[in-house]
Parts: C-alpha cells; sequence; structure tokens
C-alpha cells in the first residue's frame, strides 16, 4: 500500500509572488487550493503534478493508495 504524508502546504497568490506558508487551506475540487494564483486562474503554471492535479489522486486511488 502506498503512503505518503503532507509535510507543508504552501500557496502563491500571486504570479510573481513567493510561495506562503499555510496551517491549513480549503481544497476545492477542480479549482485547487483556495488562496493560490491557480485557483484564481492568473500567473503560470508548472509542469510537475500536484495532488491537486486532475488525475493524481485517481491514479494513486487505482494503484490501492488511497
Amino acid at each position: 500500500m502506498w503512503k505518503g504524508e503532507v509535510v507543508g502546504i504552501f500557496i502563491a497568490p500571486e504570479k510573481t509572488m513567493s510561495l506562503v506558508s499555510q496551517n491549513e487551506v480549503l481544497a476545492v475540487a477542480g479549482k485547487g487550493l483556495e488562496g493560490d494564483r491557480y485557483f484564481k486562474q492568473v500567473g503560470t503554471y508548472s509542469d510537475r503534478q500536484s495532488l491537486t492535479q486532475e488525475g493524481v489522486l485517481e491514479a494513486l486511488t487505482h494503484r490501492g493508495g488511497l
């Protein structure tokens, strides 16, 4: 079984802003993390996958990880 842990939550409210550490954040299906530039659909996007990207959690689920 796949295991993992969240070691930090970071958001960047705007494209040019540095990441800001959060103790908690609301994750909204199909939108991302509330307050983040991806949630607001502004700024640039990374090629790296994150847990909030479409298909990542689904792929982990199919592997028996969640």
